[in-house]
């Protein structure tokens, strides 16, 4: 663990906080009520603002800054727009932030407290009913940088990390799957950038968004909702690049519904006495799944992407 601790003795002599690091955890109740050895919970909600998203939004609005950019816009479900606002705090530059009139209120309150926690942030809040749309033309009108993890590659430098962390936990231990709640899969592809194809990998999607998941097997059945709200990219951009890393790494994708969200959720609180967001149950809802569907997993790691 040398090399993180310099990290965060960087990071920390740069008044700047820090992301990654986050811990491995062991839920020996769970892969027990599973019936397999060992079930590790990454859990990323300890970054900063808490969720994965730091590591990219880190990265990105640092690499932008360090080019004499002052000016962001990014559009989001929640978790990359409490990111946003933390580190364009830290590197003092502009924000606009894009969000649906029907963001979940829980969303909405996590990135109140950061602009309260942060009250000289040069932050703007636009409830629109086209984000993504919206967001672009914002962009182009204002000459700012587009915070789109989907397309931008110093996203996937950020993501990296986390694969960096997890070849180091995972030294020594039998892996037979990664799984991963994925939109665009920027996440799960910088992290096979670290990996290379080491471990199985499953993205793990809802019947509302579920592109990567239709490309791979075309088993899904459309819900116009769904309780994992994070998962909000229609199509992604990363598609064949996605596919090609869960193919190479013999791992797979899978839809969750809602009861199986919330079966996850029930054995999780049962098995372990915690909790976890729906976006984060996705991974563990995967797990089950995936064993259901009779793959040979004996120690798996489930990403626990966020608040």
């Amino acid at each position: 663990m040398v090399y993180f601790t310099h990290i965060r003795h960087f990071f920390q002599m740069r008044e700047i906080p820090t992301t990654g690091i986050t811990p491995l955890l062991v839920a020996e109740n769970l892969a027990k009520r599973l019936g397999i050895d060992h079930v590790y919970l990454k859990d990323e909600t300890k970054n900063p603002s808490g969720s994965f998203k730091d590591r990219a939004l880190a990265e990105q609005i640092g690499h932008y800054q360090k080019k004499g950019e002052t000016s962001f816009v990014i559009s989001s479900s929640g978790n990359a727009a409490v990111a946003a606002a933390l580190f364009a705090s830290v590197y003092k530059v502009s924000l606009d932030i894009f969000v649906s009139t029907h963001i979940a209120k829980y969303k909405l309150q996590r990135l109140d407290k950061m602009l309260e926690d942060h009250p000289g942030n040069k932050v703007g809040v636009h409830h629109v009913e086209d984000p993504k749309g919206e967001a672009r033309e914002f962009a182009i009108e204002k000459k700012a940088i587009l915070l789109n993890g989907s397309k931008d590659d110093i996203a996937l430098e950020g993501y990296k990390s986390l694969g960096d962390e997890l070849l180091m936990e995972c030294e020594g231990k039998s892996i037979q799957g990664i799984f991963m709640p994925v939109s665009s899969g920027t996440g799960l592809l910088g992290m096979n950038q670290a990996l290379q194809n080491m471990y199985p990998m499953y993205a793990i999607q809802t019947p509302k968004h579920h592109s990567i998941v239709d490309a791979f097997n075309n088993e899904v059945t459309p819900t116009a909702t769904s309780k994992a709200t994070a998962i909000s990219i229609t199509y992604s951009p990363r598609t064949n690049e996605v596919l090609e890393a869960l193919r190479d790494s013999h791992g797979g994708a899978y839809s969750i519904s809602d009861e199986e969200l919330d079966n996850a959720l029930s054995m999780l609180q049962v098995s372990e006495h915690t909790t976890a967001s729906y976006d984060s149950l996705l991974s563990i809802a995967g797990l089950i799944k995936a064993l259901q569907d009779g793959k040979p997993i004996k120690n798996a790691i489930c990403i626990l992407t966020g608040i």
